[in-house]
């Protein structure tokens, strides 16, 4: 994502929101494929905060169109999620990945 979606003091303060963002996202995945179903619901949950609208904690993304998609993939990640540990059926996400 451009830096200039974030909305932070500097460009140096964008990009370490920026690699935080990927961070949590990429240990969302890693959660995932070690499964760890609630320990990716966490990990994103913990993105989706800084990227929701809603404060606090205030929003590490100035609104735009990218913020809202970014907000939205990742809500629905995380009911997917939550919907596969209510099911009790692990590795649905597997299936997804080998279907692409």
């Amino acid at each position: 994502m451009d830096l200039g979606t974030f909305n932070g003091p500097s460009d140096n303060a964008n990009e370490g929101r920026r690699h935080s963002l990927a961070n949590r996202a990429n240990e969302s995945a890693n959660l995932i494929a070690a499964g760890d179903t609630q320990g990716a619901i966490d990990k994103l949950n913990s993105l989706l905060s800084k990227i929701d609208g809603q404060s606090p904690p205030p929003d590490w993304m100035a609104d735009s169109p990218e913020k809202s998609a970014l907000a939205q993939e990742v809500a629905l990640l995380i009911s997917l999620l939550e919907l596969e540990l209510q099911l009790g059926q692990p590795g649905i996400h597997e299936e997804a990945v080998r279907s692409r």
